[in-house]
């Protein structure tokens, strides 16, 4: 079954910010797909088992942003 999660993340501010933080994201295993908000500077992650949070936020932060 497939879950969600939610963060938001700060610093981007434009399509190609959005498409960094998207495609870093979607490297990490179980991840289903992503979408990015990018006026409310949300980041929707489908993925199937668990994900780990931390790697997550890892990632984002490798592209220079930060989750809030």
């Amino acid at each position: 079954m497939e879950k969600e999660l939610i963060i938001k993340v700060d610093g981007m501010k434009c399509d190609n910010c959005a498409s960094h933080v998207k495609n870093a994201i979607e490297s990490i295993s179980n991840v289903n797909s992503v979408s990015v908000n990018l006026k409310n500077k949300e980041v929707t992650i489908r993925y199937i088992n668990e994900i780990d949070k931390s790697l997550v936020n890892e990632k984002v932060e490798e592209e220079g942003y930060k989750v809030i």
